[in-house]
Order: structure tokens, then sequence, then C-alpha cells
């Protein structure tokens, strides 16, 4: 397995276990959401089921002290002491109520004083007979009647109403009537049910806009989740961020090999083309001829050094570390050998190079090694970066305080999203269709930190297709720190 496929396996890795994971906080936020939902059906059911049990309280209080309508009797007929009729007595078990007005109605009632609910969430009773007791209109032409069905509705109604708000209640509610066909609202659900046995009447009480209640209750769970998954995918992100760059660090890595390779190539090919130019063209015979090659070589081999240096020093860059020794040297006699040097280069690209400046000497501090390697770059760049026949401008301005080293060419220039990054290290602008252009993105970092070093400011001036201009301020007097 190659390394891009290693690191594919590993971002998939870990997008499936954040995915598991925000499967497995949703499942649990849904399984919490539940039994709060179910704990609220209860709560209502429990307070439904109050509320008719109060209702019928309040009914046998009143019918046991009314003896002028109803006789009480026990289950054997006889009718028990008044004491026993009382509801604080809590002795009431099994009686029968006989009618005065009508001696063939009879009615058994089980009386106790417990409000407990029956087990289930389905109740039944005859909440209809006992209202139309209290009301005395209990009579089979009024008892199935749609008016003593809205006298009950009213009568639960109001209760539930006392009970909930009694409990301050979170939610919206209310009571309805079912029908075989009555189902909740989408939004909304069902308390147990209460069942009158004598009309077929069945209520429940509809909640409705409970989920910001619900979703209240379950915000532990909530923040918990979300500093979980944040946590988590902070992590993943940083993991992924790391990857990232390890994978770009490889591959620059692997491209910085490839490419210093040429750049170190370069030197030796052009001292190789020099020793063999003195060697097969009778150059020897020519004293001036041969000064110029062996300067050339010497330079390209104090190139060469400079490149090796530069390598070797890497880390010590990348800490902030670069060991300067200014020294007095004369800036225009070092452009001079500097294009010099790249003679050749420049003869086998046909470029012009046009060197403008006005002063016989430019005399400033500064570390001749490190100089010397940022003029290499800058006009090594205008050759690379350059299609045909390249045209190199090079002026050197000075004034009282400051040098002004000015490169410019007519190449390919630089997009203006890019130019705030080119001197970044490992940073190369895309090139449109040149492929060819060899390079590391290390010389205009490496050019940007030695000027910085000496105190000096670097700027680029660079449109599409129409060239670029780097332009260099250095101090005359170095000042270290």
């Amino acid at each position: 397995m190659n390394q891009k496929d290693q690191f594919r396996l590993s971002i998939g890795l870990m997008a499936a276990s954040l995915g598991l994971l925000v499967v497995f906080l949703g499942l649990w936020l849904k399984s919490a959401y539940k039994e709060e939902e179910q704990v609220l059906q209860k709560s209502t059911t429990q307070a439904f089921f109050t509320s008719i049990m109060g209702i019928q309280n309040e009914a046998f209080n009143e019918l046991y002290g009314r003896p002028d309508m109803f006789t009480w009797h026990d289950s054997a007929g006889q009718t028990p002491p008044p004491d026993s009729l009382m509801p604080d007595k809590r002795i009431l078990t099994r009686h029968q109520i006989r009618f005065p007005r009508d001696s063939n109605i009879v009615i058994r009632v089980n009386a106790t004083s417990s409000t407990k609910m029956l087990p289930g969430d389905v109740q039944g009773g005859a909440l209809s007979l006992i209202v139309s007791m209290v009301s005395d209109t209990l009579c089979p032409d009024t008892l199935f009647t749609k008016e003593n069905n809205r006298q009950v509705f009213e009568i639960v109604r109001d209760k539930l109403h006392k009970t909930m708000t009694a409990t301050q209640y979170p939610v919206t509610y209310k009571l309805i009537r079912l029908a075989d066909d009555t189902l909740p609202h989408s939004t909304a659900f069902l308390s147990g049910k209460y069942m009158d046995s004598v009309t077929g009447d069945s209520y429940a009480v509809e909640l409705s806009e409970y989920q910001p209640y619900l979703l209240k209750k379950i915000l532990p769970e909530i923040l918990f989740s979300a500093l979980l998954l944040l946590t988590i995918s902070g992590a993943f992100f940083l993991v992924y961020r790391s990857l990232i760059q390890q994978r770009r660090l490889t591959e620059l890595k692997n491209d910085f090999i490839n490419n210093v390779t040429h750049e170190l190539k370069t030197p030796i090919t052009t001292v190789g083309v020099a020793i063999e130019a003195m060697s097969n063209f009778n150059v020897l015979q020519n004293p001036g001829r041969t000064q110029e090659y062996l300067d050339i070589s010497r330079l390209e081999l104090q190139r060469l050094s400079i490149l090796v240096d530069k390598v070797l020093k890497m880390s010590r860059f990348e800490q902030g570390g670069i060991d300067l020794k200014p020294e007095d040297l004369d800036l225009k006699g070092l452009v001079d050998e500097i294009l010099l040097s790249m003679k050749l280069q420049f003869e086998r690209r046909q470029a012009k190079v046009d060197f403008r400046t006005t002063a016989m000497e430019v005399h400033l501090q500064g570390d001749r090694t490190h100089l010397t390697s940022v003029l290499y770059n800058l006009l090594d760049n205008a050759l690379k970066y350059s299609l045909e026949s390249p045209e190199i401008d090079v002026a050197l301005e000075e004034g009282e305080e400051q040098v002004s080293l000015t490169v410019s060419d007519k190449g390919i220039g630089i997009p203006a999203e890019f130019q705030d990054r080119i001197f970044d290290k490992f940073f190369r602008a895309p090139n449109g269709d040149i492929h060819n252009t060899k390079g590391h993105g290390l010389g205009l970092s490496y050019v940007a930190k030695v000027i910085r070093e000496h105190r000096g400011q670097i700027r680029v001036d660079s449109s599409p297709g129409r060239g670029t201009r780097f332009t260099i301020q250095l101090p005359r007097v170095y000042a270290a720190g």
C-alpha cells in the first residue's frame, strides 16, 4: 500500500468514526427524548385521572349529605348509620341508592375514598351517571342526551384546568372527546383514556407544543453530545490537517531533492563547459579568454558552495538563525561579478541583460556570500520564468542612507492573488502551461530572509504576461539585532 492509499484509508476511517459517533449520539438523544415524552404522557395521564377522581369524590361528598333525595342501603338492604355516610369516616364499601320517587330504580355504588389509579392507561367509570345524580337530572330521558354529554365534558374540562394550573403544567393541552376514528394531530399525542361505561363516551387529554419543554428537559444531554462531538471533530481536524501537512511536506521533500539536484548541477555544468572550451578550442593561447573562463569557473564554484551551504543550513534557517558576516563591500562590483559568472547561461538562453547604474562604486555593509546568493536567485528566476529571448534589466541606485537594487524581466509574471505568498517557504505560483520550470520554493523565501536580516526590504510588482520587478532596499550601515 503506497502513501497515497494510506492517506485515503486514514481519512476514510476518521470520517467513518465520526459518522458512527454522530449516529450513536443521535440515537442516544432520540432515546432520551422518547423517555421524557413517556414521562410527560404519564404525568398528564396522572393529572387527568386525578381530575376525574376529584369530580367523583366531590359528587359523592355532596350526595352523602342529601338523604332527602336518595336513600342509602348497604348490600343487605339495610340502612347504614348516618355517621357511616360521612366521607371523612372512610368506611363505606358497597351501597345501594334507592330513589323514593321511583322505587324501581336501584343504583349500586362502589364508594371508596382512594384516588389510586387502576393499572394501565385506560380507566372506566360512570361519570355521566354521577353528574346526573348531583344535578338531579337522573332519568333515562336525559342521561344520554347531548346536553348531558356537554355538561360532563365542561365539568371535566374545568376540573382538568384547575389541576393543570395548580401544577403549573409547562405544555399546551386540551380535553377532547374521542370517537372511533379520532387521532391526535401530527404534532400532538394523547394521555390515557377515560371511558364512561354508561354513555360509551371516551375522553383524553391532547398535548401539543410540547417539543420545547422536552428539549429543555434533555438540554444536559444535548450539551454533552455537542461538546463531545465538537471535541472529537476538533481532534479529527487536527489529525487531518497534520496528515495533509505531512503529505505535503513529503511531496515537497521529494520535489526538493529532485530540483535541488538540478540546481547543483548547473554550476558544475558551467565549469565543465569552461574547462572543455579551454582544452579543445585553444583558449589557452588567448590569456584574456583564459582568465575570463577561469573567473567564470571560480564564481560558479563559489555559487556551488553557496548552494550546498544553503541546503546544509536549512534546519538553522528554520530556527530563525542566519549567521551574517557583514563587511564593507562594493555592491556594483558584486553585481558585475555575478553577471560575468552567469554569462554562459545568458548566452545559452540568448538573454539580453542591461545593467544600469550612475555610480562607479556603491559601498555598503553586508554579508558578501548571502547577498551573492540573493542576486543569483533573482537573476536565475528572471531566466527561468521568461519564455524566449529573456530581457533582464538590473538597476542600482544609491541614496544617502540606503541602496536600491531592482531586477526586472519581461517574463510570464505572477498573478495578483499569489504575490503576497511568493516569499513563503515551499510556495510556487502556478505557471499555467509551463511545466518544466525547475525550483523547490525555497529561493524567494531565502532571499526575503536574508534581506530582512540585513534590516532591508523587498517588494514585488508583477503583471501576468508583462513581467516581474523585484526591488531591494538595503541600509548602507548594517545594524545588528
